[in-house]
């Protein structure tokens, strides 16, 4: 379970957070979920492999990191977790993510072709 270092000031993520992170963004029809999802704000492809634990720190643009589906009730709990590209940050329009998210679910997402 994710926890908040008080030195730092940064809540550290164990692997089931980010098993359950990747777990809770939507998933793109045409390419294996295991590998990438999208980001709910751009709208671009995630690598699982690039994950970030701190988003300000210089990584590949389709690097992700965790963020709180719902900042309302910040519990650090799984279902309240979901990946978005690290780049991403701020871009967030609500507190509270949930019904976007659904939305998001239950759209068909594809992989952007390269040409």
């Amino acid at each position: 379970m994710a926890y908040l270092n008080e030195q730092t000031n940064e809540i550290i993520f164990n692997k089931t957070d980010l098993i359950n992170a990747w777990a809770n963004a939507p998933k793109i029809s045409d390419a294996n979920p295991d590998e990438f999802r999208v980001c709910m704000y751009c709208q671009f492809p995630m690598k699982k492999k690039h994950y970030v634990a701190n988003h300000r720190l210089k990584h590949p643009t389709d690097a992700w990191a965790i963020d709180l589906i719902n900042l309302k009730k910040p519990k650090l709990v799984g279902k309240n977790l979901f990946a978005i590209h690290a780049g991403c940050f701020g871009l967030r329009r609500q507190e509270n993510q949930t019904r976007r998210l659904k939305r998001y679910n239950r759209t068909k997402w594809l992989m952007p072709k390269n040409e």
